[in-house]
């Protein structure tokens, strides 16, 4: 793996970081519902500074509550699977 990752906390297995990884490389740039699904996959992985930069990136005010949240799971090292708000419109802002 070319990170680290949360597997040592048991987070995730091996194959599981490395469906991520492979998830995270498939994702693509400059679309912003893939910016912050990208943000997600890396802040799972324990990816804290890739995260916080690819958020960093997103300034359309219609994803600020999603960015906010995702921000503050970064701040407090938080690898755990959680609930984004307003995550399911995401993919019909296109």
């Amino acid at each position: 793996m070319r990170r680290e990752t949360q597997e040592a906390a048991g987070l995730f297995t091996t194959g599981e970081c490395e469906n991520m990884e492979g998830l995270f490389d498939l994702l693509a740039d400059g679309d912003t519902a893939f910016q912050l699904q990208k943000s997600e996959v890396a802040r799972q992985l324990g990816w804290f500074d890739e995260a916080s930069n690819i958020l960093s990136s997103i300034s359309d005010p219609k994803f600020a509550r999603v960015v906010s949240f995702i921000k503050q799971l970064i701040d407090d090292r938080d690898t755990r699977i959680r609930r984004v708000p307003d995550w399911r419109m995401i993919g019909s802002i296109r």
